[in-house]
């Protein structure tokens, strides 16, 4: 039996810390989530804040 093949489309966002300039990474499902909205912590230096997005750019023809 052929069951063929199912797609999901994972987000992931990169994350640098503007204190330190650790780099890390948040990956989503949810497409439509506000980032900017929530408060994050480096997981490096503790540096607590929130994010400006720099591109809403996307490569929808990767």
């Amino acid at each position: 039996m052929n069951k063929g093949f199912t797609l999901s489309r994972e987000i992931i966002w990169h994350i640098t810390c503007g204190e330190c300039g650790f780099y890390w990474t948040y990956p989503t499902m949810q497409s439509d989530e506000k980032l900017t909205d929530r408060k994050w912590y480096c997981p490096l230096c503790g540096k607590s804040g929130e994010a400006q997005e720099i591109s809403d750019q996307v490569n929808t023809n990767a």
